[in-house]
């Protein structure tokens, strides 16, 4: 198969909507005369893909309550939601006082991302 008809069937075949204005853009740059060559722009879309927050969400760790002090939340907002409206899914120092709704909440929340805490272990 031909360089262009590869990068031509990976921009057709590339159909997350998060993906389309990279798309675009390559497509841009290769109107304009740059040769793009089909390494250059999967390494481009691997690159927007790993940017997109499904994935940041499922493949970072929740390191927050490392730098958590019980008076200010480092994720920002207040309760359980963050400044952006969505729901905190590292620690929450109150916990045990949040209404059970709220919790009930915070646990479908980690669920839906596949975010898992390790219990801890106690050794004598």
């Amino acid at each position: 198969m031909a360089e262009e008809a590869k990068v031509r069937f990976l921009f057709r075949k590339t159909e997350h909507p998060g993906l389309r204005s990279s798309i675009e853009a390559l497509k841009a740059l290769e109107t304009t005369g740059t040769a793009i060559t089909y390494t250059t722009a999967a390494n481009h879309i691997a690159t927007v893909v790993s940017e997109l927050p499904e994935v940041i969400s499922k493949n970072t760790r929740n390191i927050f309550s490392i730098f958590q002090d019980d008076n200010d939340d480092t994720q920002g907002g207040t309760g359980i939601y963050n400044k952006d409206g969505s729901i905190k899914t590292a620690h929450i120092s109150k916990w045990k006082s949040l209404p059970f709704k709220d919790r009930k909440a915070v646990i479908e929340e980690r669920k839906r991302l596949g975010i898992r805490f390790q219990k801890k272990i106690r050794r004598m």
